[in-house]
């Protein structure tokens, strides 16, 4: 059986926004960031969608959205699945 999880990196429209200021020749520029945020539709309550802060370091994000999947999703603790390194 197949399984889609969706994962939504919550990051608020301010962190975005310094972000985009950060970086340099990208296509993404700052002033296109309003249009986006307009345009997405707000998750439902009823969708399945794991929420991790994607202020966090991307480590401590990976170690987040695993302990959220492993909870809803117990058999991601066979040995296959676990991370190279982690204890």
């Amino acid at each position: 059986m197949e399984r889609v999880q969706l994962v939504w990196l919550n990051v608020p429209p301010a962190e975005l926004q310094r972000r985009l200021r950060r970086r340099t020749n990208h296509y993404m520029k700052p002033e296109m960031l309003a249009s986006q945020l307009a345009a997405f539709e707000p998750i439902r309550p009823d969708e399945n969608v794991i929420t991790v802060d994607g202020r966090l370091l991307p480590a401590k994000i990976v170690d987040e959205l695993l302990s959220q999947a492993t909870w809803l999703f117990p058999d991601l603790e066979a040995d296959w699945w676990q991370r190279a390194g982690v204890s």
